[in-house]
């Protein structure tokens, strides 16, 4: 295989498919080839890489103390390999936290993360397996643990019915370089990624097998509550390594977070698919992309088959400087839900997905099964418009996101949650501020919210709608929200009286209760 020096140290890797990037990260008991089982599948519409970590296969072992060292080392190692800062990452355990890490560290490096079995910390009691497997491998070699560290990684269930997979392991582990391996038993034994894990700002997935013994589904479910935004998902009948326990429930698992393309009105138009039962399109703002319906994404898949598309001009959908209307944009919301087969569908839209909503139920009323708008409008009130005039124009003219986001984040959330939760704005002012699209992209579609009005058409809306708005709401204000609600037949409202436009975010649990009830009211009977 190839390899790469990376700070005068060589770096083993191997690439495979062709189209948006995708690294993976093993873990301390295995090696890149650990996912030989679900490359085909991962490798389908990406260009996939796998490295060796430090003293691991060909790789240079080097002299790294601490987790952090190693994620250093994978943020040096990208930039070797040049891959683009939207390159989405997989880690499963020892891999795990160290891209974690990376999270902490270099959180500009990379998309989105899936992380498989792996905690914040590990309870005092299960740190001393980790100091017992370095001081063996120091005095004894790789082989005085070969055992001990098959027995971590999988169920005895799966060790007795697949014995060639066992000896495959132990003889790639021997070959691991005892004091990396030691060292890297030590950083997991100090590690505690607690007090950090708040400030993560990139959408993450975690993984867990429902019978991993080493970082128990308890524990990964923890760690997932203590990432802003984070899903949870447990894999049935999986150890601490499903690439090879369970490769097709793991690589669904990605397939359904990381998404796929297609083609809408001559455009890439990128989307998640996840769940079944009767569909549910979710439409993003202006702001960010699909990504910001991961909670919901993660609780609704369970009743329904959830669609959540990246605009054009945002996300990983195609992007190009050139107006845009929200009509244009409800036209692709319809492409795509015939591309994917979809008759009929629940539709939820956030702000300007609120906007897009609006078309696509006086387009094809036949198609909307009902309609949910939150902290939207059909046409903004003057506030609303100098909020996004001035937000543009600081974009414009300092052509910088960080910027941007400096001078936006006040206006999304309640003067009472700005000061009352620093960590959460600044996580979302790093998420605003780590923005990949192309600024013109933004642009083009602020002037395209600007644009829109569908005052004087909304009696045309007959599908059970729903209006949710915050109270102190800037950009779609109460004003505005009347407006709705007082032209749209039979349109029932919900307010949020002391929360501003990310009002999911202020109350989660309120909006996930309404939003409940509201779909079950109106999902056909199967």
């Amino acid at each position: 295989m190839p390899s790469i020096q990376v700070n005068g140290l060589a770096v083993e890797y191997a690439q495979q498919g062709s189209g948006p990037d995708l690294l993976l990260v093993h873990s301390l008991l295995t090696e890149l080839g650990v996912f030989e089982r679900v490359l085909p599948r991962l490798a389908e519409g990406r260009r996939v890489t796998r490295i060796n970590l430090p003293g691991f296969g060909a790789s240079a072992a080097g002299n790294f103390e601490s987790v952090a060292d190693f994620a250093d080392h994978l943020a040096a190692a990208m930039d070797a390999l040049a891959l683009p800062a939207a390159t989405d990452v997989f880690g499963n355990g020892f891999g795990a936290f160290v891209t974690l890490e990376l999270a902490c560290r270099h959180s500009a490096r990379f998309g989105r993360l899936v992380v498989a079995d792996a905690l914040a910390a590990f309870p005092e009691p299960a740190r001393a397996p980790f100091r017992a497997m370095a001081e063996g491998v120091r005095a004894r070699g790789m082989p005085a643990v070969l055992d001990t560290a098959i027995g971590r990684m999988f169920p005895p269930e799966f060790q007795q019915a697949n014995p060639d997979v066992i000896a495959e392991r132990k003889q790639a582990l021997a070959k691991v370089d005892p004091e990396a391996f030691a060292r890297a038993c030590l950083a997991l034994a100090a590690l505690d990624l607690a007090p950090r894990l708040g400030a993560v700002s990139k959408p993450v997935l975690v993984l867990c097998g429902a019978l991993d013994q080493t970082t128990p589904p308890q524990l990964a479910r923890a760690l997932a509550q203590k990432i802003p935004g984070a899903a949870y998902r447990e894999i049935a009948g999986s150890g601490h390594c499903p690439m090879l326990e369970q490769p097709a429930a793991l690589t669904a698992m990605m397939h359904a977070f990381l998404g796929r393309d297609a083609a809408a009105g001559g455009r890439a138009i990128h989307y998640v698919d996840d769940g079944a039962g009767f569909p549910l399109l979710l439409i993003h703002g202006l702001a960010g992309d699909h990504t910001a319906w991961t909670p919901q994404i993660a609780a609704w898949r369970e009743r329904h088959r959830v669609i959540a598309p990246d605009n054009r001009g945002a996300g990983r959908s195609t992007q190009a400087d050139e107006a845009v209307s929200t009509l244009e944009l409800a036209h692709d919301m319809l492409a795509l839900l015939d591309a994917l087969g979809i008759e009929r569908a629940h539709v939820v839209g956030r702000s300007m997905g609120g906007a897009i909503a609006q078309h696509m139920a006086l387009l094809a009323p036949q198609r909307i099964a009902s309609l949910a708008m939150c902290a939207s409008f059909a046409k903004l009130d003057p506030l609303g418009r100098r909020v996004l005039d001035n937000m543009r124009e600081v974009l414009e003219w300092t052509g910088s996101w960080a910027a941007h986001a400096r001078h936006s984040v006040q206006n999304f959330v309640s003067s009472a949650f700005y000061n009352a939760n620093p960590g959460r704005v600044a996580a979302i002012e790093a998420l605003i501020g780590g923005e990949t699209r192309l600024p013109a992209c933004y642009v083009q579609q602020n002037h395209a919210c600007q644009a829109h009005d569908t005052l004087e058409r909304l009696g045309g809306i007959r599908c059970p709608t729903l209006i949710l708005a915050g109270g102190r709401d800037p950009i779609c204000s109460p004003t505005a929200t009347g407006w709705m609600a007082e032209r749209i037949p039979g349109a029932e409202t919900v307010m949020f009286e002391d929360s501003s436009h990310f009002f999911l975010m202020e109350e989660p649990q309120r909006f996930m209760q309404v939003m409940d009830a509201w779909l079950a009211r109106h999902t056909p009977a199967a």
